[in-house]
């Protein structure tokens, strides 16, 4: 004949199970859950292309050398060189064996803090084992951040001295031929004189006389103005010159602050939409693409 337990002791026993479980469950709860790992072979830099160029933009690369595709969910690039820090939040596929952009506004440099340190990035990815993330640091293989705080710096001393604008594009006869007439308008509003040294011919115009530069060396009192032309052709006769130009109508012109130290750099003459349409005209009639 089978013992019954009392229901006393049918209760210790529960109590008994109960406890144990519960100490079960606190042990469990209190294991750290080991964190889900950031996707291999991810690498990451930064760039400027030319469309980037055209539009104030900068890039940030991410590249993916592993067999796995992966998603990137939120980045955030920073760099000791730019004033401000670049954030993205989102949903890009990177396939393997590719490269995808987060592509935003250039930023300002900071000028004030002059370093050799590097730039690194935060992303966060998802994967098929859930959120993944992991610090990296950003490769600048043609660089771009040192160019870019240079020429940003630059202009902004030069600024702070002079102005110099493309104020102007006409279509005019020199010697019996049609060249397109760029007219550059410099204002010295600051107390020391300035010079625009040259400027330099781009992948659609080049100057009239032969040559890749323009060597007009005005010097600019303090407190003065000069206006000056200079004359353009086509650098080449090629429709996809026009069709897929980028940076053709953006004129890297040097210049100085004749302070002592000379104070020497580069801006760039970038042509309105108005004056960007007529020069575009001119190369296609100049080349005989027009109707």
């Amino acid at each position: 004949m089978q013992r019954s337990d009392s229901p006393d002791v049918r209760h210790r026993r529960a109590r008994v199970s109960m406890g144990v479980a519960l100490v079960v469950a606190a042990l469990t709860a209190c294991t750290p859950v080991p964190p889900v790992p950031a996707p291999a072979h991810i690498s990451v830099s930064v760039q400027q292309n030319r469309l980037d160029i055209a539009r104030g933009k900068m890039s940030v690369v991410v590249h993916n050398d592993g067999a796995d595709a992966v998603t990137l969910t939120a980045l955030t690039y920073a760099d000791p060189h730019w004033a401000s820090v670049l954030q993205w939040a989102g949903a890009l596929p990177v396939p393997p064996g590719r490269a995808r952009s987060v592509t935003a506004d250039l930023m300002s440099p900071a000028c004030a803090s002059p370093t050799d340190a590097a730039g690194t990035a935060h992303l966060v990815f998802q994967t098929d084992r859930g959120a993944a993330s992991d610090d990296y640091a950003v490769d600048d293989p043609f660089g771009f951040v040192a160019r870019a705080v240079q020429q940003g710096c630059f202009a902004s001393r030069f600024a702070a001295t002079a102005a110099v604008d493309l104020v102007d594009v006409a279509t005019v006869t020199r010697d019996g031929a049609a060249v397109a007439e760029l007219t550059v308008r410099i204002a010295n509003h600051g107390a020391t004189s300035v010079r625009l040294d040259t400027v330099k011919s781009t992948t659609l115009l080049q100057p009239a006389a032969g040559g890749w530069l323009w060597q007009p060396a005005q010097v600019v009192a303090a407190g003065e103005s000069l206006t000056l032309r200079i004359d353009a052709v086509p650098a080449r006769c090629d429709m996809h010159a026009i069709a897929e130009d980028k940076v053709g109508t953006r004129f890297d012109a040097a210049v100085s602050v004749l302070s002592d130290p000379i104070d020497r750099g580069s801006l760039t003459l970038v042509a309105s939409d108005p004056q960007r349409a007529r020069l575009y005209d001119f190369v296609a009639t100049a080349c005989g693409f027009a109707p």
